[in-house]
């Protein structure tokens, strides 16, 4: 009861104070009357709401402060199966005033997709002109799948805004208007893309958005308001910093700080950002015609790059555009310097968590992971309003990336290093990879086949891959120790899906788990620190929607009382099927005590299977033979 009174009386003072501040703010302005703010916040539900009440959580937020003296907060509802926020409609679109402790529909538009462009269209020009204020800004609230995907998946009628919907949307409602926003933010994942920022440039001043995902909390609306109410004609840049510190201190307090991100971007420098890229992509897009090595060279600086939505299944190749840069800066000095120099110039602030740690604010779509999509992504970025050149270059690079069909080649079978003996307690397994193939090996990795219960031959269940595999020469060696990673102590299967050292030279690689948490499907993900040692596990999500390519935007926490259960890929050669087994599940006692640490195999009747896995730089995968562990 203490606890309770002490909260009312926290909430009553800040309220007091920031009445007390506005009434003095308005005796000593000449021009109070006319300095307002609107803050419209278009919050598509979709799942995020109807499973995870994400909206209802936010809106929450809104109320602690709500409009206040010179503040409309204005929410426009929709695009959810079900709303857990009491008064709003699942099959209509409503508008709202956010109050203190509550809320009032200002309208009702009825049945309407929140994924076409119209219906944003309408609730930008109908709040301006409901609402005249000094200044607007406009929070974009949903699901975001970056440039190739867009923006805002309605789940009534499973469609999405691309980014020309969103430039469309936004260049009806300015010509009705006349109005610039003073920000534009996206509460949603992967939007801080160099070909968002160019569509928003000439309808707002600044943009705030995260190059990777976002966990479920989203951002944090009581500080958001708080800043807008104590000062509502606040510059989008100073609006930006309030944003990523209220987002980064309910980061911290949730355990998901780790793997976040978020950029201030001032748009009127993003033309600067495009000619200097213009620049940079000219001189590479040259080379590689005429010039193989470079063309590898290039390749290689962009799987080293940090890059975003990545997952076992699939990759967004949305990539940290200074970092690409950076890593081409010894073939092509002036033109990266030019280029990092002009993206300083724009990003006017950033925060990242451990796992991303050369995120430098924007990102831009850079084929380089996502092979099955290839195709179908760069025929939808051709349709982007973006730089010709670097459009031209996308094409013509991925193309020549893709066409290359022929795989690494070893040339022998793993085998024993002759300096050792085979015990399964250490010994190193090598084997041979083909001379000429050296320069287009990427990524290579030793994967562990364990036994299976199989009556005639035995079925083998992947444990997963692990990256420390020396490459000498043309030998790959991996020091064999006869213990596997564990999760909880059971068993588990993982697979990197990035590795990127930091400006300290520390190797930060980042791994999922395939699990099921609570019956469900999803993606445990792991940070490892090369320093330290250790493996710390952020949070779970679900793998990218299939048919719309949208990376789920919460990351889950994992709980006391959370069941687990490790999954395994299996190859019966009986048959030669592939699929998917449940490893031995338990149940999560205590989170804090939940850690990634190996132990020795088992023994068995059967024997364990070692062989190698290399990836070129065109995505295409080999593999070598077995080497069979006694």
């Amino acid at each position: 009861m203490l606890k309770f009174i002490k909260v009312l009386l926290n909430r009553f003072f800040i309220l007091s104070f920031l009445l007390y501040f506005l009434s003095l703010s308005q005796l000593f302005s000449q021009n109070s009357y006319n300095q307002t703010h609107t803050l419209m916040v278009y919050m598509v539900g979709s799942d995020l709401e109807s499973y995870d009440k994400a909206g209802t959580n936010d809106l929450a937020e809104m109320k602690e402060i709500g409009s206040l003296g010179n503040l409309n907060v204005i929410v426009s509802t929709g695009g959810a199966k079900k709303w857990h926020e009491p008064g709003i409609k699942n099959n209509s679109v409503s508008r709202w005033q956010i109050n203190y402790k509550g809320k009032r529909k200002l309208d009702d538009v009825g049945d309407k997709n929140m994924g076409e462009y119209e219906t944003l269209r309408d609730f930008i020009i109908w709040t301006m002109k409901k609402f005249p204020s000094e200044k607007y800004s406009l929070i974009l609230w949903n699901h975001g799948g970056g440039s190739i995907v867009g923006y805002g998946y309605d789940e009534n009628y499973r469609s999405l805004l691309s980014l020309n919907d969103i430039q469309r949307a936004l260049e009806e409602s300015h010509k009705e208007t006349s109005q610039k926003f003073e920000l534009i933010g996206f509460d949603a994942c992967l939007m801080a893309t160099l070909e968002t920022a160019n569509i928003l440039s000439p309808y707002a001043n600044y943009m705030v958005a995260s190059q990777e995902l976002e966990p479920g909390h989203g951002w944090d609306y009581t500080p958001i308001a708080m800043a807008l109410v104590v000062n509502p004609m606040i510059s989008g840049a100073e609006l930006g910093k309030r944003i990523m510190e209220g987002f980064k201190s309910q980061a911290k307090k949730h355990r998901t700080d780790e793997f976040i991100t978020l950029s201030v971007i001032d748009l009127s420098k993003i033309s600067g950002v495009i000619d200097a890229l213009n620049q940079f992509i000219q001189k590479a897009g040259n080379d590689i015609q005429y010039d193989t090595n470079s063309f590898i060279n290039i390749a290689r600086a962009r799987s080293r790059a940090e890059d975003y939505g990545n997952s076992q299944e699939s990759s967004t190749d949305m990539v940290d555009i200074a970092d690409i840069a950076h890593n081409l800066e010894y073939i092509y000095p002036r033109e990266s310097k030019l280029l990092i120099g002009a993206l300083e110039n724009a990003v006017l602030g950033k925060i990242y968590g451990k796992a991303k740690p050369r995120s430098n604010g924007l990102s831009i779509f850079f084929p380089g992971k996502n092979k099955s999509r290839f195709e179908d992504n760069t025929e939808r970025y051709q349709e982007l309003s973006f730089s010709k050149t670097y459009q031209d270059f996308v094409d013509k690079y991925g193309r020549k990336l893709f066409q290359k069909s022929r795989s690494i080649r070893f040339d022998s079978s793993p085998s024993i290093d002759g300096t050792s003996r085979q015990k399964i307690e250490g010994s190193k397994i090598q084997v041979e990879i083909n001379k000429e193939d050296l320069k287009d090996v990427s990524e290579i990795y030793a994967i562990l086949a364990a036994p299976g219960t199989g009556k005639d031959t035995p079925i083998r269940f992947f444990m997963g891959m692990d990256d420390n595999v020396t490459l000498k020469d043309n030998v790959a060696s991996y020091q064999w120790t006869g213990r596997w990673l564990t999760l909880g102590g059971k068993f588990a299967s993982m697979f990197l899906i990035n590795k990127t050292t930091d400006s300290d030279g520390i190797i930060i690689k980042n791994y999922l788990i395939p699990i099921r948490l609570n019956g469900k499907k999803m993606n445990l993900f792991v940070l490892y620190n090369s320093k330290s040692g250790d493996y710390e596990i952020l949070g779970a999500a679900r793998s990218p929607d299939k048919e719309t390519g949208l990376v789920p935007k919460e990351l889950i926490t994992i709980e006391n009382g959370d069941e687990i259960i490790p999954l395994f890929r299996f190859y019966d050669p009986r048959n030669d099927k592939i699929g998917t087994y449940k490893g031995n599940g338990f149940k999560v006692e205590d989170k804090y005590l939940l850690n990634i640490s190996s132990k020795p195999l088992p023994s068995t009747s059967s024997n364990y299977f070692l062989g190698f896995y290399s990836l070129d730089y065109a995505r295409n995968g080999s593999y070598s033979n077995w080497y069979e562990i006694k």
